[in-house]
């Protein structure tokens, strides 16, 4: 009687999970993130690099072809969070420390694995364009006890290929939310101190959809 019991449950289950929770072929997702971490960055007036902290949101488009396999599209913006600070830096014949904030854009589109139903580890590889925006600047001339600020090297913008890799975790709530946690490695492809490289982590929440397309 307990093994019937036992087989009859096991039956309903198997057939009640796939229409609930399932990583499907053809479903589509929408990710909202919410990230943060530490970035190495160089500045365009400047040589060498400093670490900082950085924060900011991404935006994720997911398709998949298999169940365990999907590809996906990001778009993500973030800003150091802390001025960046270079000194001995040669600006209109004085010598000084400059001082900035950057904002940091990127795009990149890759594959995903999703080896899970409920709980569901990912692994994703991606690749895309950053952009990296270094504000105006401030120029701090030393004067004795004292010091002059006077503004500094203006607006740059510079892109740069870059490459990325991730693990995560995901929840599936049901069939349509899913939530969880992810950290990420992301390295531009140029040498020297005109790159950026970072060590993300982050939340996110997630849509699931099946598109009549």
């Amino acid at each position: 009687m307990r093994r019937s019991t036992f087989l009859l449950a096991c039956m309903a289950c198997m057939t009640v999970l796939p229409h609930t929770v399932h990583a499907d072929a053809e479903e589509a997702s929408l990710f909202m993130h919410a990230v943060s971490g530490a970035g190495i960055l160089g500045d365009p007036a400047a040589s060498g690099t400093r670490t900082l902290p950085i924060a900011g949101t991404a935006l994720r488009f997911t398709y998949a072809t298999h169940d365990v396999f999907a590809y996906e599209a990001e778009l993500a913006w973030a800003r150091t969070a802390d001025v960046a600070v270079f000194d001995d830096v040669m600006f209109e014949g004085f010598t000084g420390d400059l001082e900035r904030v950057s904002y940091l854009g990127r795009l990149q589109a890759g594959v995903r694995l999703r080896l899970g139903a409920r709980y569901i580890p990912t692994l994703h590889l991606a690749a895309g364009l950053l952009a990296h925006a270094a504000l105006q600047s401030h120029f701090i001339i030393p004067n004795g006890s004292d010091a002059i600020v006077v503004e500094g090297p203006g607006f740059a913008l510079r892109w740069a290929p870059m490459a990325s890799a991730g693990l995560g975790l995901d929840y599936r709530i049901d069939a349509h939310w899913v939530a969880g946690a992810s950290v990420s490695a992301l390295s531009t492809l140029v040498p020297g101190d005109d790159g950026f490289h970072s060590i993300e982590g982050g939340l996110h929440v997630s849509y699931f959809w099946y598109p009549h397309w």
